[in-house]
């Protein structure tokens, strides 16, 4: 079988946290779009990543139906080995995760064969009409399988608070729990395939174990059955009721991954009071069991091919609780192949980290008793102990910025943080002056789609693509200056050769914080006598590179200098805007998504061409200054502003 429509993976993510908080927000779609093979590449394709960073993407891109590790050429080495032992241990735990939900990720490429389903898609999948969970960038759903990660470098997926879809959500784990691997919940009413941990597929044998996972969903009937203990109960306490006329009222709440009953009362014996409190902690217990489940596990032998003649067999599990007792059987099947003689292993999961074990054999019914109170209880205290034991001594990766090898060095250097009312920038003197970080903070908006050594803001100083000046390293020549007015200020300069130099301060208003400035200039130094005091050719281009956080719902608009209104959207071709057609001193990137524009303002006068240019997820909005020699009396420059504006 040939379980996808194509292959989709990204040559332009960059090693960031930022870029790979995009990642999740990037692929899912692409399953609800006809793509189901998609994925990042792990690590990021361009620069060198961090050891946490590296480790956390593994444990993520692991889950990914598209699965693999990709660098450019001239970065450090991105094995898994490569970033310490601590690293290594994790990838290893996701790879091997992997390998355990091979049947699971198999037969959901079966589903998105057949019937359309998206192998990976976004959490708000499991409930369209929940508006949180579209917001939510921290989790994806594999099928029933949800996927919960940090993207945060200093807390780890225990550390987060979960947003769930609406009803049961179980925890699950292979006894491989990490900080940095994600967190897995079932849904209530599921169940899916999983295997042995191969060292590769060719390991694989149909005979071997075949494991599922059931989650119950909810029932009514617990209800009725609660009512009637407290009934039988209450029985013997009939003198006390009457003495205290006794009144009780249940409710019934299922949220997150548990389900919670509430009881109202009226009445003061505490003896009869205990005995409800006891009754609703049994309630609860059976909440949790009630219910049935239903998934389905596809198999045929991998070549794509005997599918078509019906060489595959398809079977469909289902799982039911009567009485105390969880029947596991096979509801349905189809395809030619006959059933493999194999062993069933059953893992019942019953919240809170409690799991029923039973062994049995393929195609028959395999019966599991629920346990007691007593017996539940010690499954929830056991599984809580294993697991505070074995998140308090695994190793954590060390949350290190600077990489081994000398093609990492850049990263032992510290970025120059301005941070100031509206806006946090980053900007690395030692690459060109590059500002690689532009965070609006009161949207939380990252605006650059930068790296450390290529992309965010760039200038240039001739009108080829990353000509002097965005390499060199530049020289702070005055870090926050106590002028009047300025809160936050940073001046550099670069030799570009030449006898030129750049020129840069960037500064953000303590009057106006929602705004900051860029002053930027070309300056002859020392321009030989031979050349009358000029200097070549010169251009001040100013080259941001944008993030395109909704590209289908992003477009650049401004009105020219000839009055006329333009609206330039991503599937334009690269556009050259002089004289008349200019802007006329603004322009914007409107993200409607999003509900703001990033505005960016600039003296027209000193502003002879304005470039559009719409990369991959991307868009440049480059400012060029006239083309002439410099002297020393007469530098190009170019001030302009950006600010962040709601849109109505």
């Amino acid at each position: 079988m040939l379980p996808v429509q194509g292959r989709l993976k990204s040559t332009q993510s960059a090693n960031s946290w930022h870029v790979w908080k995009l990642a999740e927000k990037e692929y899912c779609p692409c399953g609800l779009s006809g793509q189901p093979l998609s994925g990042p590449d792990i690590g990021g394709f361009a620069g060198n990543a961090t050891p946490k960073l590296f480790g956390r993407w593994m444990g993520v891109g692991a889950m990914f139906p598209f699965c693999r590790g990709h660098s450019e050429m001239d970065t450090i080495d991105h094995e898994p080995w490569s970033f310490g032992e601590e690293c290594e241990e994790v990838c290893r735990l996701a790879l091997k995760r992997r390998y355990r939900l091979l049947p699971h990720i198999y037969t959901l490429f079966y589903l998105a064969h057949t019937r359309g389903i998206p192998v990976a898609a976004p959490t708000f999948f499991a409930d369209p009409k929940d508006p949180l969970l579209r917001t939510n960038e921290n989790s994806f759903m594999l099928g029933p399988l949800l996927v919960y990660a940090s993207t945060l470098p200093d807390q780890g997926a225990d550390q987060l608070a979960h947003t769930l879809p609406k009803g049961i959500w179980l925890s699950f784990d292979f006894d491989d729990s990490h900080p940095d691997l994600p967190a897995f919940y079932l849904q209530g009413g599921s169940i899916i395939p999983f295997g042995p941990p191969y060292q590769h597929v060719g390991e694989a044998n149909l005979t071997d174990d075949l494991s599922l996972l059931v989650a119950l969903d909810e029932h009514g009937k617990y209800l009725a059955a609660i009512q009637n203990h407290l009934k039988m109960h209450l029985n013997f306490q009939r003198a006390e009721l009457i003495k205290d006329s006794f009144h009780v009222v249940l409710q019934v709440h299922v949220r997150a991954n548990e389900a919670h009953l509430e009881v109202r009362f009226s009445g003061s014996n505490l003896q009869v009071i205990d005995t409800l409190q006891w009754w609703l902690r049994v309630g609860v217990l059976m909440v949790a069991a009630r219910g049935k489940a239903k998934g389905v596990l596809f198999e045929d032998n991998g070549d794509g091919y005997e599918y078509t003649k019906g060489g595959y067999l398809l079977t469909t599990y289902v799982a039911e609780l009567e009485s105390s007792v969880v029947n596991v059987r096979v509801s349905k099947t189809e395809g030619a192949w006959e059933r493999p003689r194999r062993r069933l292993h059953v893992q019942l999961l019953l919240g809170k980290g409690a799991v029923v074990d039973a062994w049995g054999t393929d195609g028959e019914v395999l019966q599991i008793v629920m346990p007691s109170e007593e017996e539940m209880s010690n499954l929830v205290s056991e599984s809580k102990k294993k697991y505070k034991t074995r998140m308090e001594n695994v190793k954590h990766i060390p949350n290190l910025e600077k990489v081994s090898g000398d093609k990492g060095v850049e990263l032992s250097k510290t970025p120059v943080v301005l941070k100031n009312g509206e806006w946090a920038l980053k900007v690395v003197p030692w690459i060109g002056g590059r500002i690689i970080s532009m965070e609006h903070l009161p949207s939380g908006t990252q605006w650059l789609h930068s790296r450390v050594d290529v992309n965010g803001y760039e200038e240039y100083s001739g009108t080829e693509y990353r000509s002097a000046g965005c390499t060199e390293e530049y020289t702070v020549i005055n870090r926050d200056l106590e002028q009047a007015g300025e809160a936050e200020s940073l001046r550099l300069e670069g030799d570009i050769g030449g006898g030129l130099a750049f020129e840069r301060q960037i500064y953000i208003r303590e009057d106006n914080p929602k705004v900051f400035q860029i002053e930027s200039s070309i300056v002859a130094r020392k321009v030989g006598a031979g050349s009358g005091g000029f200097s070549r050719l010169v251009c001040l281009r100013v080259h941001p590179t944008f993030t395109l956080l909704h590209p289908t719902e992003s477009f650049i608009s401004f009105f020219s200098v000839d009055g006329s209104k333009q609206e330039i959207w991503p599937d334009s071709s690269e556009q050259l805007y002089e004289g008349d057609r200019r802007p006329n001193g603004e322009w914007m990137l409107v993200d409607k998504c999003l509900g703001f524009s990033l505005v960016n303002r600039f003296n027209v006068s000193k502003v002879y061409k304005c470039l559009i240019h719409w990369g991959t997820g991307t868009v440049n909005l480059e400012l060029w200054s006239e083309e002439r020699p410099v002297s020393r009396q007469s530098p190009l420059r170019i001030s302009h502003e950006y600010e962040v504006r709601r849109i109505s």
